[in-house]
């Protein structure tokens, strides 16, 4: 069974009055990702962000923080838990960032279950961009494509918390989320130029796939060997 449904559903059984939950780490790519990896579902804990607005007022809540003490005392010798919950300005997001939720169908009856949008699910990832974050990165990138100029416009726009240690991890997070954009675009540019190469009748001698180069020249030559081929591509 997968680990943050367990916890997700352990925690609706605990609740008396309906609630709301936003994901993000391996629970949200897990839940949140029918295309998600199997492993994902291992994760032992269930991460989440708390809107703002939702904490107000402060004492408004008492039944889901009780709900969530029930849920880790009941699954703690299964070593699973739901402790890491942040208020969004303690998580890397755009300012906007509510209004893109979506919202995820996990059947639950009381607790209302949503995971933030692509990008801010990326830049969620950036505030320490271990080894792990850049693999789940590189995971979402593949569910959406973005263009290095999109990603550019929401590191700008990105709302980092006031701490020097997640800032300095946060800029030094941004080139390498945008070199995987440059290979990943290349990939996928590469696979789509070789279906169409396939898909074409036999092409004359000479034709290759990719840039046209000029053909061979002689040493003694400034002009390609054969001029007429070396203007033939695939």
């Amino acid at each position: 069974m997968s680990n943050p449904l367990r916890i997700l559903g352990t925690l609706d059984r605990h609740l008396a009055a309906p609630a709301e939950l936003t994901l993000f780490g391996r629970s949200a790519l897990a839940l949140g990702y029918p295309q998600a990896p199997k492993h994902f579902h291992n994760t032992q804990d269930v991460d989440g962000i708390l809107p703002l607005a939702w904490l107000q007022p402060p004492d408004s809540h008492e039944d889901f923080w009780q709900a969530v003490q029930r849920t880790n005392e009941e699954l703690e010798s299964d070593g699973l838990y739901l402790t890491h919950l942040f208020r969004e300005l303690d998580v890397i997001l755009l300012p906007d960032w509510i209004t893109r939720r979506l919202r995820l169908d996990v059947g639950l009856a009381k607790l209302a279950v949503f995971r933030p949008a692509t990008i801010d699910l990326i830049l969620t990832k950036m505030a320490r961009a271990d080894d792990d974050d850049l693999q789940d990165i590189q995971f979402l990138l593949r569910q959406e494509s973005f263009t290095q100029e999109q990603l550019k416009a929401a590191f700008a726009r990105a709302r980092v918390p006031e701490m020097q240690e997640i800032q300095e991890l946060f800029n030094r997070a941004i080139p390498k989320v945008l070199a995987m954009v440059a290979v990943y675009r290349f990939k996928a540019w590469r696979y789509q130029s070789n279906v169409f190469c396939r898909k074409r009748p036999p092409a004359p001698f000479g034709c290759r796939a990719g840039p046209v180069f000029p053909g061979p020249m002689f040493l003694d030559q400034k002009t390609p060997r054969n001029p007429g081929a070396s203007r033939i591509a695939c």
